[in-house]
C-alpha cells in the first residue's frame, strides 16, 4: 500500500503506523521485518509513522499524531530527496539492521501497524 493507504488501514483498525521511539522498538521492528521480509524483497523496506510537511522542504520529521522525533536511526544517505520524499520507511542495511529513510509517499510497500494501548 502507499503510505497514506497504510496509515488509513492502521487507523481503521484502532492502531497506527509504528512509531520507533527507542532502541527496544527499533530492535523489535528489525526482528519482525527480518523474519517476514528477508526472502521476499530484494531490499526489504516497510512504512513507519514518519512524515514531513510537503510545503516546507526544511520542515522537521514528525511521528504521526505524536510529533517531534527525538530518538533517531536515519540511514547514512538520509535525506535522499527533500523536495519530493515526505514519508518515512525503514530499509534493511547490508548488515541486516534497519535504518530510517525518506521515500515517495505514493510508492507501495509493506507496513507495520502498532497497537496504541
Amino acid at each position: 500500500m502507499s503510505w497514506l493507504e497504510a496509515l488509513q488501514y492502521c487507523e481503521q483498525r484502532g492502531s497506527r503506523l509504528v512509531h520507533i521511539l527507542d532502541d527496544a522498538t527499533q530492535t523489535r521492528v528489525t526482528q519482525l521485518l527480518s523474519s517476514l521480509l528477508a526472502d521476499l524483497l530484494p531490499v526489504p523496506t516497510a512504512w513507519v509513522g514518519l512524515e514531513r510537511c510537503m510545503i516546507n522542504p526544511s520542515a522537521p520529521w514528525e511521528w504521526v499524531e505524536t510529533g517531534v522525533v527525538e530518538y533517531k536511526r536515519w540511514h547514512d544517505d538520509h535525506p535522499r530527496d527533500c523536495c519530493n520524499y515526505h514519508c518515512g520507511q525503514v530499509v534493511q542495511m547490508p548488515t541486516g539492521d534497519y535504518r530510517w529513510w525518506d521515500a515517495c509517499c505514493m510508492e507501495e510497500r509493506p507496513f507495520i501497524c502498532q497497537d496504541m494501548h
